[in-house]
């Protein structure tokens, strides 16, 4: 805590990315605002008094993130009871509405936080009928992770049963805080923990060889690191093939398709070792499991294929490392980053990164019969289709597979690389790997499909 400013508090190490990123793109958006239907008996006072205690539960949704004394803070603003704004779209045709409701999603999703001086979360309350509204919650990502949306709904859907029923919320212990963890980060990662933590990160680094991914031109660096974002689907029967794929050797389907991930890197760069990363929600305590924040971090996979191994041992292997990276996922992201700096863009442990969601779409289970679903205001459903996006990576890959039916992936490629088609031509690439471990799981490394 700042002698001179007590109510402002060092950053998180994970905030101190987000801030680090956000600075990057300049005045470009980077958020995701969930656009809800609620269908039913919705008590709109009731709604705005639950998202209220909502808010004071919660510190990071009412944090700023200004400069002080020449360093950026955190600083909790005092809980007050804003009136959720109400937009009433009730007098509009109804093929009106649906186009001024999807307008709302597009434009909050077009518009920058400010994140020194405003708020960092933005709400509003659609009233299509007297049975029909729409929630927009618009989080930055330094506010709230993706576990962070799930606690934040179950949250304000318990305080809507007590507003509704005329009853004050519930006492108890409050959550985490990203100010306590802030705080308890700096003391547990002392100089010298830390200098000893990072050794083997630099050894194992050094000794890796150069990832050149097969690119459309040469580097074209720009201001912004803006990336192609395809969506897209494996189709069904590989789908239930790499599942099939994976309980059969006891793992998961994220182990499964990590290692063809792996595989497909090393036969199209030429490599045996490689080093990826992947989201983690990084909830290691029951103090965690409700706090909202930006707690999920990076896991780093270093992948080992040499010896021409068959792909049962490149599962075998990449589960084993990936327990390495969970033992390890406690040293701080932002902290390995400038301690492994070899100056190059990007980051040689944010260059390729890969990713699974399989976690159903987030419950909002108001009482008194009102029933959610989430709007589609920008065609981004995973279905088929090419956007832009900002993200620093040279390659991602983000799947989703919730047990059945197609998994479905979004393929990020970087455009100082790459031409529109390299995310499609990857995740090409991808299945056919897929299509041939599944075909024979004891298929070496280099009879898999290269460049």
């Amino acid at each position: 805590m700042n002698a001179r400013h007590p109510d402002a508090h060092p950053l998180t190490a994970n905030q101190e990315w987000e801030w680090d990123f956000d600075h990057s793109i300049g005045s470009a958006p980077y958020h995701r605002p969930v656009l809800l239907r609620l269908k039913g008996p919705l008590r709109p006072l009731a709604l705005r008094d639950a998202v209220a205690a909502a808010v004071r539960r919660h510190h990071s949704l009412r944090t700023r993130y200004p400069l002080v004394d020449g360093r950026r803070m955190q600083v909790v603003d005092a809980p007050e009871s804003r009136p959720l704004p109400l937009v009433d779209l009730s007098r509009l045709p109804a093929d009106e509405q649906e186009e001024a409701l999807l307008r709302i999603g597009r434009d909050d999703a077009a518009t920058p936080f400010d994140m020194a001086g405003g708020t960092t979360v933005r709400w509003a309350l659609a009233r299509l009928a007297h049975d029909h509204h729409a929630l927009l919650v618009s989080p930055h990502h330094v506010a709230v992770d993706l576990w962070s949306m799930s606690v934040l709904a179950a949250d304000i859907a318990a305080h809507y049963g007590h507003a509704a029923a005329g009853e004050p919320p519930p006492a108890g212990p409050g959550p985490l805080q990203p100010t306590q963890w802030a705080h308890a980060e700096r003391e547990r990662w002392t100089p010298e923990r830390l200098h000893a933590a990072l050794a083997p990160w630099r050894d194992g680094l050094a000794r890796l060889p150069a990832l050149d991914l097969p690119a459309d031109h040469p580097p074209a660096p720009s201001r912004l690191p803006e990336c192609w974002l395809l969506s897209t689907r494996l189709d069904t029967a590989l789908s239930d093939g790499v599942r099939a794929l994976s309980r059969r050797h006891g793992v998961t389907v994220f182990v499964a398709l990590l290692a063809a991930f792996h595989c497909m890197l090393a036969r199209a760069c030429d490599v045996d070792r490689l080093v990826t990363y992947s989201l983690t929600a990084r909830r290691h305590s029951r103090a965690m499991e409700d706090a909202v924040g930006l707690y999920a971090d990076y896991m780093r996979i270093f992948a080992d294929l040499t010896g021409d191994p068959p792909f049962t041992q490149v599962l075998a292997r990449t589960m084993d490392r990936i327990l390495d990276g969970q033992d390890t996922q406690r040293l701080p992201n932002e902290w390995l980053l400038r301690a492994t700096d070899d100056g190059t863009r990007p980051h040689p442990l944010e260059r390729v990164g890969f990713n699974m969601h399989n976690t159903p779409a987030i419950a909002f289970p108001l009482s008194d019969g009102v029933r959610a679903e989430a709007i589609d205001y920008d065609g981004h459903d995973g279905s088929a289709g090419l956007a832009t996006t900002y993200w620093r990576a040279h390659l991602f890959f983000d799947t989703f597979d919730f047990g059945a039916g197609p998994i479905a992936m979004e393929v990020l490629t970087a455009k100082e690389l790459y031409a529109s088609t390299a995310p499609a031509d990857w995740a090409r690439r991808f299945a056919a790997v897929l299509a041939r471990v599944v075909e024979d799981d004891q298929v070496p490394l280099s009879r898999l499909p290269g460049r």
